[in-house]
């Protein structure tokens, strides 16, 4: 019968290092929910967290009156500044 040896002590579990691409900031695009832009983009800001999110002016008209909104300019999609080791703070 062969014995399996395990020469790790209890509780410590060495990892190797993260590659350096991992730790340094770069942007990527965030996928958000139809219409959540500026609510996810609300919550990047309560966490601190370096964010991007362009925005038109569009004037829709309805048959009563005209507005002037803020739309996203890539519907669906907010940018964002992280390192990769950091991206589960986004979710």
């Amino acid at each position: 019968m062969a014995s399996v040896v395990n020469n790790n002590v209890a509780g410590s579990t060495e990892w190797p290092p993260l590659p350096s691409s991992y730790l340094e900031e770069c942007w990527y695009a965030a996928y958000t929910s139809a219409n959540h832009e500026k609510r996810v983009a609300e919550q990047l800001k309560l966490r601190s967290i370096e964010h991007f999110l362009p925005l038109y002016a569009s004037v829709r008209q309805w048959r009563d009156r005209r507005m002037k909104l803020q739309l996203p300019l890539f519907a669906g999609y907010v940018f964002v500044r992280l390192a990769l080791r950091d991206r589960l703070r986004v979710l």
